[in-house]
């Protein structure tokens, strides 16, 4: 059987730091144990560059050094050695921070234009001091960096005990006389991957990646360093990189802020994930044997984002969160999340148990009435689903508008007679919590809010259009005072206590910044941004147990700050799709199930099976139901009935248990997903495993195989038609035929 330890439990603690010396010229090389990690900082024999890196505690031991020269042939003596320095690359030291100022030369070896990295500024940096503060809560590493200019650079790492990664924060200060432009600045950079092999890790390297696209969120992507083209040169004279990442207001698109790299011959992963709601990017980097992985904002050459730092003024870069482990990228991804908890706000108490919420939108598809949310909210009275939301159209739509009426936010009194308060109170009266959703970043066309472009996002001095939408800007007083009365009195008068909050497109590179002339697009965006989040904050802070969640065309927030701002996130647009449970299954990667909200949608045509393949893929976060409730036949309700009471059974091991994702024989394509999938939570604390499976198309016969934690399993309840069975080796799953969903909950025996 599996050897599962209960990973949270068992987190090391570190020893004490009195002993050991920070980085300093007298101390070049420090090891500072973090629970399950070790951080490891080194000055630079040849350059006196601070680098930062780290390792599982437990290969400590399996570190090699790296060659000093590299064979240039196989065939005879020839060696890097002999080439002449001109042509030698020079990051045997790649430092713990990268800075760019305006004016100052970019590096050699072709990477103008591809990076920002290793520019003049980022070497022309030199140690000033290195603090270890060790307390009963957490490990804090603040390493400080000068420039000739007077700009001081921060590098910060913070540990929190019990946890399984860490946050890395870097800054700036100028402390000198003139102001300077800055142009690209690293939330991080990890160097010296990898640390166990000696030479360029032929064969052994491999890059994962999350994509990301509307309704086909979470793919997770392996590619070897050979297959992207990340060979280091015969000479280590070329910046050998990747860069990747996204431009706009919607952080998830074409890829989730995370890369992490593998040594498969070690088997161990590193990794990391960005912190924000804008354009940002993620490098790997090489030009000699090691590769060091390192992520930001969008800088200059990316995302348009330059900004002047005043004397006396300071700018934190986005934070990061950082972890390695002994083990493969599904262990590491967990461990990000649970790394990161501490972003999280603070919800009700009712977001204990995981309270199950109906959605009207594939109900009435964009035609919320009074008497249809009456009808379904007396239908929801008997069941176990807690929150009702009103989705869109609910407001007013001029008829010169076209599908959406976002900006007045004007009850549309002809479908909510007396306005929304009478809908709130109904769903009330059926013991259910009144929920309402909004998109109030956005004005549509034909909305009189339309044309009050002086409050709206500019580019190059004209109002910014994306389709037929424009932009609030969110710096400007008057947007604040605005939504306050739109959307908070809103909620607080008709008592409304819950709220969907869309966003359905992207400013795009970004807007005009204000009050520096020397800034870019993207920080105009930055700065925007930076005020939404405000405003949400306000949303939350106004309304005594307020729930939120998020919704971008389905997942394209789905990144740490504003997962960990929301109640729940919506997993994805794939209401009623096949490829459902994939997307459920993959985007848990990126967030906790508590938070995972996966839709089912219920039709009067639905099977059994296709009932149960729905509702099985809530089970992997957070139950929300749409659809045709009203015309459910009695089979179907009793369908229903049973997978709800199934879901409140199990909740607390979707929300405490830790994950597992078997996906076997899974075929290329989501639209046409073949082979099978099954998702494990176990929460060793209360004895308890759920295991939730689903079979694609051509699902293979055979049975199969899914390990078990150590001790003895018991079967209590299932839910579909796939049958299990426990052998000392694990669990067998078979009897599932195409597109099916079984789900089963075991207990250990004592």
């Amino acid at each position: 059987m599996e050897q599962t330890l209960d990973r949270k439990a068992t987190r090391g603690y570190g020893t004490a730091m009195s002993t050991i010396p920070p980085l300093s010229l007298e101390h070049p090389s420090v090891q500072i144990p973090c629970g399950d990690l070790v951080l490891l900082y080194r000055l630079h024999p040849a350059d006196g560059k601070a680098e930062f890196s780290f390792l599982p505690a437990s290969r400590l031991a399996d570190r090699v050094e790296n060659r000093d020269n590299a064979p240039l042939f196989p065939f005879n003596a020839v060696s890097e050695g002999d080439v002449p320095l001109e042509f030698r690359g020079d990051n045997r030291s790649d430092p713990l921070l990268h800075l760019h100022l305006r004016g100052e030369a970019l590096a050699l070896g072709f990477a103008s234009g591809r990076s920002m990295r290793h520019s003049a500024s980022t070497h022309a940096l030199s140690l000033i001091d290195q603090t270890i503060e060790d307390s009963d809560a957490s490990i804090r590493v603040l390493t400080r960096l000068g420039h000739p200019s007077g700009i001081v650079a921060f590098h910060e790492i913070l540990w929190t005990r019990g946890r399984p990664g860490m946050r890395c924060q870097c800054w700036l200060e100028n402390q000198g006389e003139d102001a300077q432009v800055i142009e690209h600045l690293s939330s991080f950079a990890i160097n010296g991957l990898t640390p166990f092999a000696e030479d360029d890790a032929p064969k052994r390297l491999a890059l994962h990646r999350l994509r990301a696209a509307w309704s086909l969120e979470g793919r997770l992507e392996r590619r070897s360093f050979e297959e992207l083209h990340l060979e280091r040169s015969w000479a280590g004279y070329s910046h050998n990189l990747l860069r990747f990442g996204q431009c706009g207001s919607m952080p998830v698109r074409e890829f989730f802020p995370f890369v992490a790299l593998e040594d498969s011959e070690a088997g161990v992963v590193w990794g990391a994930e960005l912190v924000g709601h804008g354009s940002w990017q993620m490098e790997v980097h090489r030009r000699e044997d090691p590769v060091s992985l390192a992520g930001s904002h969008a800088d200059y050459d990316f995302g348009q984002w330059s900004k002047t730092l005043k004397p006396g003024e300071r700018f934190d870069a986005p934070a990061a969160y950082l972890s390695a482990v002994d083990g493969d990228v599904e262990e590491l991804l967990q461990d990000l999340i649970q790394s990161r908890a501490e972003l999280d706000y603070p919800e009700p108490e009712s977001e204990d148990h995981m309270p199950i919420v109906f959605n009207e939108w594939c109900s009435s598809w964009g035609n919320p009435t009074l008497e249809g949310v009456t009808e379904t909210a007396n239908i929801l009275r008997d069941m176990p689903v807690e929150i009702f939301v009103i989705d869109d159209g609910w407001a007013q739509r001029p008829p010169e508008a076209n599908f959406q009426s976002n900006g007045d936010w004007i009850v549309d009194t002809d479908k909510f007679p007396g306005g929304l308060a009478p809908a709130a109170a109904a769903i009330s009266a059926a013991g259910l919590t009144p929920g309402i959703w909004f998109e109030f970043e956005v004005i549509n066309e034909g909305n009189p809010a339309f044309e009050l472009c002086e409050h709206q996002l500019r580019r190059h001095g004209r109002t910014l259009q994306v389709g037929g939408r424009h932009f609030w800007d969110f710096r400007d007083p008057w947007t604040f005072e605005f939504l306050r009365e739109k959307v908070i009195h809103q909620l607080r008068d008709n008592g409304f206590t819950y709220m969907k909050v869309d966003y359905n497109d992207s400013i795009g590179i970004g807007c005009d910044p204000l009050g520096d002339d020397e800034a870019g697009l993207g920080e105009g965006l930055r700065q925007h941004l930076e005020k939404v989040r405000e405003f949400f904050l306000e949303v939350r802070a106004a309304i005594p147990g307020f729930r939120l969640e998020s919704c971008s065309s389905g997942g394209h927030r789905l990144e740490p700050g504003m997962i960990g701002l929301g109640s729940m996130s919506s997993f994805s647009d794939a209401h009623e799709c096949l490829e459902i449970p994939i997307i459920g299954a993959n985007v848990l990667r990126m967030m906790p199930a508590r938070k995972n909200q996966i839709w089912v949608v219920l039709r009067p045509q639905d099977s059994r099976d296709r009932l149960i393949y729905g509702l099985c893929a809530t089970f992997m976060g957070r139950m929300a139901i749409s659809g045709d409730l009203v015309s459910l036949n009695e089979t179907q309700k009793a369908v229903l009935d049973e997978g709800l009471d199934f879901y409140r059974e199990v909740h607390e091991v979707i929300r405490d248990g830790e994950l597992r994702l078997f996906q076997q024989e899974l075929g290329p394509s989501y639209r046409y997903p073949e082979g099978r999938q099954a998702v494990r939570f176990v929460d060793l604390s209360s004895g308890r495993l759920l295991l939730v499976c689903h079979s694609f198309h051509d699902t293979p016969q055979s049975a199969q195989s899914i390990p078990l934690p150590e001790g003895r399993w018991k079967l209590k309840r299932s839910f579909g038609d796939g049958e299990l069975l426990l052998q000392d080796d694990g669990i067998k799953l078979s009897g599932m035929q195409d597109f099916q969903g079984s789900a089963f909950l075991l207990e250990r025996e004592l």
